[in-house]
């Protein structure tokens, strides 16, 4: 996952070197600052080991578990932070809002240097599969084009699926639903796999 990250950070500082000029500017910011914390992935991780299960006709068991703005932000930063090289990525916070898992990061191109960053992905349920769709990357004062945004819209969209599918060992994530404020994921599981 670290490569991915690194690929990421790549393909967004290449993009600043294009529009380079303009990074002094200004850039996207986030609508309110969150304060990431231990207690928060404390909490997360409490309910992720007690979900409220119902059992389904079909033999499966199904479940919902919602993930705050502060949790989410509070799990990137100690990701980050468990890096075993420095990270080019500072103060990264994600906010839910308008349907959209929003990412709001400055990329350290140098000291001199910062640039900011937002990423928006808009999450999807295609019969049984997750897509989140890259919807809106900014980076400095500029959307970046619409040919850039695709394909990295690729990578991000897989990252963030693998990340998710291993967040509850031996469920299946079958729904994203981005509330003001939070994300729900909805699971489904075999009872003998939980």
């Amino acid at each position: 996952m670290h490569s991915r990250t690194l690929a990421i950070a790549v393909a967004v500082v290449i993009a600043a070197e294009a529009c380079c000029c303009c990074t002094a500017l200004g850039g996207p910011e986030p609508p309110y600052p969150i304060v990431p914390s231990q207690a928060a992935i404390d909490e997360l991780n409490q309910r992720m080991e007690s979900p409220h299960v119902a059992e389904g006709d079909d033999g499966l068991v199904y479940f919902s578990i919602y993930m705050t703005e502060e949790e989410a932000t509070s799990l990137l930063v100690d990701q980050l932070e468990g890096e075993a090289q420095p990270s080019m990525i500072e103060q990264p916070q994600i906010h839910f809002r308008d349907g959209r898992i929003e990412v709001y990061l400055t990329v350290m191109l140098s000291e001199q240097l910062p640039l900011p960053v937002m990423v928006a992905l808009t999450p999807a349920t295609a019969g049984d599969d997750i897509t989140l769709t890259l919807a809106e990357i900014i980076v400095g004062p500029l959307p970046l084009p619409e040919a850039l945004v695709g394909g990295l819209g690729e990578m991000v969209s897989d990252t963030v699926r693998d990340t998710l599918a291993h967040s509850l060992e031996g469920a299946e994530i079958t729904e994203l639903q981005v509330d003001d404020g939070r994300l729900v994921l909805f699971f489904r599981a075999n009872p003998d796999d939980l």
